[in-house]
């Protein structure tokens, strides 16, 4: 007679939902639900956080969990952090310090995520708090979020007084630091502790640097921007780091450029790339055309587009607004014979348009740790 393997293990072994409804619905049957929290984490841990998970049969587990281990509560805040509603999980934060469960290490730096994604100063400083009396401070990832969190509520103050107070210092929070100046419009800080941290001789990676010209990208700051384009190509962090310009660099400094108004320079930026611009790159630039109704260089940026993706309908109807918002109605009506001749549709309301949105932190946790 075969044996079954351990419940956990056939969890970790799923691979869509459907997979592990089987295994969960063999541990209803068999009676482990109740008494096995090991296998039920395994399986509220898919449903939560895997791109094919539930949320919705996730949370359900872990409601009717008489005792949820630690490792639940935590995959329950994480999976809600980043959601458009992360006071959801400062809500199941709240039940588990009311409930009297302590938070750990792995619990705080989510909490944190859900506080600076609410940008609620009295959220942070009563998590602050408790990362002090569970004495906590000195974690490098929990003051991280710590300092992420102030910035985020414009605290610049207080998130460097932490990042001054950590004895030893990665680049995850070197560029968390870097970026609150950024966010905050405190370009010349910025500026400064870039270049401090690369007197330190703190290694970048390819994250920081995109994080920290995404963040130059929001808020205008130019300078910043140049002074990292330029230390990517020109002072030797190629061959120091082995970091080489990529196309999200780029992307990032087009977007800052072309915010900034000058579209010249980030059309020669894209033009002097070793690569052939993406659409992701030319989409910066059509925006920042659009944003500047600057009809010459947007019909050569869609005209590069198209080589790439010719039934991109979004393409002309960016450049068709464009025409319209520059009152060139002949131009108008020539665009639309053209999308009707080749089959495209226009979609009411639809339009061709990047936003970096606030990725910029997301991507700075791939960062390896410099410890």
């Amino acid at each position: 007679m075969a044996t079954i393997p351990p419940l956990s293990l056939l969890a970790d072994c799923c691979s869509s939902m459907r997979e592990l409804k089987q295994v969960h619905a063999l541990m209803v049957v068999s009676g482990r639900i109740l008494s096995d929290n090991y296998a039920a984490s395994r399986i509220l841990s898919f449903a939560a956080l895997h791109p094919s998970g539930d949320f919705a049969h996730a949370f359900a587990l872990f409601s009717h969990t008489p005792r949820p281990n630690s490792f639940m509560w935590n995959t329950i805040i994480r999976a809600l952090a980043d959601t458009p509603t992360p006071s959801s999980a400062l809500g199941i934060y709240s039940q588990m310090h009311r409930l009297g469960v302590p938070p750990g290490k792995h619990t705080f730096p989510f909490v944190l995520k859900a506080s600076a994604n609410l940008r609620s100063l009295p959220t942070s400083t009563q998590i602050h708090s408790h990362v002090l009396k569970h004495g906590l401070h000195s974690d490098l990832y929990i003051v991280n979020g710590l300092m992420r969190s102030y910035t985020s509520c414009g605290l610049i103050a207080a998130a460097r007084n932490l990042f001054d107070e950590l004895p030893k210092r990665n680049v995850i929070v070197w560029t968390t630091m870097v970026c609150g100046y950024a966010q905050n419009s405190c370009s010349s800080e910025a500026i400064s502790l870039f270049d401090e941290m690369m007197h330190a001789g703190v290694e970048p990676c390819d994250a920081t640097l995109a994080s920290v010209l995404s963040a130059c990208a929001r808020v205008g700051g130019l300078d910043l921007g140049r002074r990292i384009h330029s230390f990517i190509k020109e002072k030797g962090i190629e061959v120091k780091y082995g970091i080489e310009p990529k196309l999200e660099h780029y992307g990032c400094m087009v977007d800052l450029l072309g915010r900034s108004g000058r579209l010249a320079e980030a059309e020669e930026l894209v033009k002097g790339m070793k690569w052939r611009a993406d659409v992701v790159v030319l989409g910066a630039l059509l925006t920042a055309c659009k944003n500047h109704r600057n009809v010459e260089i947007a019909e050569r940026v869609v005209k590069e587009i198209l080589k790439l993706e010719p039934r991109n309908h979004g393409v002309y109807v960016v450049l068709s607004n464009i025409y319209a918002e520059s009152r060139r109605w002949g131009d108008v009506l020539r665009l639309r014979r053209v999308m009707k001749q080749g089959g495209l549709k226009k979609i009411p309301g639809s339009s061709y348009v990047i936003d970096n949105g606030d990725n910029h932190c997301d991507r700075m946790l791939r960062c390896q740790s410099s410890d």
